[in-house]
């Protein structure tokens, strides 16, 4: 496992060096988009957003005077954002995305085409999460409603995020559900 600080978009360049196993913290701007907003950034191409990384969450958020401030902002299951994460890393020059619950085969065909990884910011822990952030600098596509438009996030070593996909079709859930299902067989032999 190496652990990798980097200092976004400037450091995507060293997305290739990256393996599931590893630890990132991110510094710089991050993009908040869940499902229609995926959807919403192919159809309207969003300069501000390229080579971003993208989070799969849906922020809670309030008005504080002029400024917006996220009360919660955990991540979001992104199998659903499987079939939209090809087209969003090619378009957005994205290369990485954070979310939970990994990606599906095509979404991990993406990570491979483009030298992306996927991270997991750990569900639960949204508190860690909002700590990290500096200022939210803007909201996007507003028409979607409040827990779909797209927000960018200045953030200061925004993780830990555990990489378990990466570009060289390395899956770290797949390794360790395959070990655990080794173990358990043994157990169950050896009790039968």
């Amino acid at each position: 496992m190496t652990e990798f600080r980097l200092n976004v978009p400037q450091d995507n360049v060293r997305v290739r060096e990256i393996r599931a196993g590893d630890v990132l913290y991110v510094t710089g701007d991050i993009a908040i988009a869940r499902d229609q907003a995926h959807k919403k950034l192919l159809e309207a191409f969003t300069p501000e957003l390229v080579g971003l990384p993208i989070f799969h969450c849906g922020p809670i958020a309030r008005k504080v005077g002029d400024e917006w401030k996220i009360v919660a902002g955990g991540p979001t299951t992104s199998t659903r954002m499987d079939a939209l994460t090809p087209p969003i890393l090619e378009k957005y020059q994205t290369r990485i995305i954070i979310g939970k619950g990994g990606l599906g085969e095509i979404g991990k065909k993406g990570l491979a085409n483009y030298g992306a990884v996927y991270s997991e910011f750990t569900g639960g822990a949204s508190a860690l999460a909002v700590s990290k952030i500096v200022r939210v600098k803007k909201r996007l596509h507003e028409d979607l409603g409040p827990t779909e438009l797209v927000w960018i996030w200045e953030v200061k070593e925004f993780g830990p995020l555990l990489v378990t996909q990466d570009h060289q079709g390395n899956d770290l859930k797949k390794v360790v559900t395959t070990e655990a299902t080794s173990r358990l067989d043994a157990v169950v032999k050896k009790y039968s």
